[in-house]
């Protein structure tokens, strides 16, 4: 079904995108954005000094994950239904095993 290839694929993209992401995110005028703000007060109720690069370098290690999380629902999803009809066959092929069960 080609789940493979899109895993493959997802994670290329988000290995890409992440570096991207890492490059580009500090130049960007994030104290006007909504969520930095936010983050970084979150981070230093914890105790962590929160600067553009932390913060790029911290999404830039996020967005591998978020491509892994999705290879696995694609994973999952190709999966289910071939091994849901796999069961079936089986069970209609091999009746002798379904009524002893």
């Amino acid at each position: 079904m080609g789940a493979a290839a899109a895993n493959r694929v997802i994670k290329e993209i988000t290995k890409e995108f992440a570096k991207q992401v890492i490059k580009r995110l500090p130049q960007k005028a994030l104290t006007k954005t909504v969520y930095y703000p936010i983050i970084k007060q979150i981070a230093k109720w914890i105790g962590i000094k929160l600067t553009k690069e932390s913060f790029a370098k911290g999404l830039g290690k996020v967005i591998p994950v978020l491509g892994g999380a999705i290879s696995g629902v694609v994973t999952f999803a190709t999966f289910r239904p071939s091994a849901k009809r796999l069961q079936h066959k089986l069970q209609e092929n091999m009746p002798l095993f379904t009524e002893h069960s």
